[in-house]
């Protein structure tokens, strides 16, 4: 119940049918509407019961208790754990409304937040974390502070509900104080944005590390729909991939092994493009070569900044390939080849003379990527020097030179 009302206590102290209630404006009773929910304290420890009788049931209602408002609009913030296989797991989940007949003030109108023993989302309104904050109609530049509690290091989602927060003008953006991004909400439905608690880095567990802030369309910023970077060779490409690109002047590549520390590694110079999406992409031709994490950071043409998102490659060695005599000169007219991280399949085999004249051919069929050594009997073959020249199946050659004595 603590997700969709506030909590009111009543209580008779001197067991005499008078109830003296929490808060004071609160049109609550003494009698529990139908869908309410409450909780009771004992005195003392140990198992306890608790009795309703026929006699005390009412037949009267008194729906004032739901604090009902016209017009209301709304953003639901519903918090998920998102799994390896990328289905979810709902976990909390905290409401704002906003309404002219509601306060600016955290007061009777507000539901405070019970503690969570994991993760937990509220929101944080002058020092006091609320499932349920009511305040007036939304305006230009309003934010929402979410409080994100409890969080370990794993993959997680938000979802975001919005009903009758379409304003002319207006837009809402998520802000992601860890990375500096900022992902544009739908206020006509829903948005779901997901980020990650890294291990070790204190600031992705931040409870502030979110918000909410609603600004007019002149001033919403640069968007990273997109980045990713992989490796390729013995060099890394970043793409990344920018909508709403107004007045930006240059991105810079910013490159950490840590995914605390960065450092500056290129800058590139903004299209202009304003409103359409665009791509840019860098090649990193001289990586760590170990664990590379990249982020793009946007430099406005007025000094704002904005960062994307967190990307990593863990860099896989290259394996040298190699095919190579065994022994030159061949022994009794034997040529021995060793085949070393060669993918598998069926490979040609020509022996030339220096006139190009093919002497002798055959097939090897090659099993694995592991090294394997084959053996080409070759008779009646004149001391010289010849040429192998081994085909795979694109008709890409290796040649060998060939020594017989």
């Amino acid at each position: 119940m603590n997700q969709v009302g506030g909590y009111v206590v009543l209580d008779d102290v001197l067991n005499t049918g008078t109830f003296t209630k929490s808060v004071s404006a609160s049109a609550q009773t003494n009698v529990l509407q139908s869908g309410q929910a409450f909780l009771i304290e004992t005195l003392n420890t140990g198992a306890a019961s608790f009795v309703v009788n026929e006699s005390s049931k009412s037949t009267t209602n008194n729906n004032l208790v739901f604090r009902p408002a016209s017009s209301i609009s709304s953003i639901t913030t519903n918090l998920y754990l998102l799994n390896t296989d990328s289905s979810t797991s709902f976990i909390d989940g905290a409401l704002a409304q906003f309404n002219a007949a509601f306060n600016s003030a955290v007061d009777w109108q507000d539901a405070l937040k019970l503690g969570n023993i994991n993760e937990g989302i509220g929101l944080l309104r002058s020092a006091k974390n609320l499932s349920i904050e009511r305040r007036p109609n939304i305006i230009t530049n309003d934010t929402l502070f979410l409080k994100l509690t409890g969080t370990t290091a794993r993959d997680y989602q938000f979802e975001f509900v919005a009903a009758n927060m379409q304003q002319p003008g207006m837009i809402g953006t998520l802000v992601d104080n860890y990375l500096g991004t900022s992902t544009t909400l739908n206020l006509s439905g829903t948005t779901k944005v997901n980020f990650s608690v890294i291990s070790g880095v204190t600031a992705s567990t931040g409870a502030n590390r979110f918000m909410i802030v609603f600004n007019s369309i002149g001033t919403l910023p640069v968007t990273f729909t997109n980045i990713e970077a992989y490796q390729q060779n013995t060099s890394i490409v970043v793409n990344w991939k920018v909508a709403n690109e107004f007045n930006i002047a240059q991105y810079e590549v910013e490159r950490s092994t840590d995914g605390k520390n960065f450092t500056k590694v290129n800058i590139v110079i903004a299209k202009g493009e304003n409103n359409s999406s665009v791509n840019y992409n860098w090649l990193d031709t001289e990586p760590f070569l170990r664990n590379d994490f990249y982020r793009i950071k946007s430099v406005g043409i007025d000094g704002s900044i904005h960062y994307s998102t967190l990307v990593n490659v863990v860099f896989k060695k290259i394996q040298t390939r190699s095919i190579i005599v065994c022994s030159n000169p061949v022994i009794n007219g034997e040529i021995k080849l060793s085949l070393k991280n060669i993918p598998a399949g069926n490979y040609s085999c020509n022996l030339l003379n220096s006139a190009g004249q093919i002497l002798f051919t055959s097939t090897i069929n090659h099993i694995s990527l592991t090294e394997e050594t084959t053996v080409l009997p070759v008779k009646n073959v004149e001391k010289g020097i010849y040429n192998l020249q081994v085909k795979d199946k694109n008709d890409e050659s290796t040649v060998l030179k060939i020594i017989f004595n």
